[in-house]
């Protein structure tokens, strides 16, 4: 069973902080039209990703935000 590639779907969540900013937690992949979006809604303030799996996309936040 080694070397077989199982798909991997992920999804992410943003959480509104009491401050107003943005969580977002497990970032996926960040394209224009994402970037654009998540630009109306407010400061992104925290980007978690959980474990390793979820650290695939998270260098392109971290390059934008």
């Amino acid at each position: 069973m080694y070397g077989i590639m199982i798909p991997f779907s992920t999804r992410m969540t943003i959480v509104r902080l009491n401050h107003g900013e943005l969580w977002y937690n497990s970032p996926i992949t960040l394209t224009e039209g994402l970037n654009t979006e998540i630009d109306s809604f407010s400061l992104v303030y925290l980007l978690i990703s959980p474990n390793k799996i979820h650290y695939v996309h998270t260098s392109n936040w971290t390059k934008a935000y």
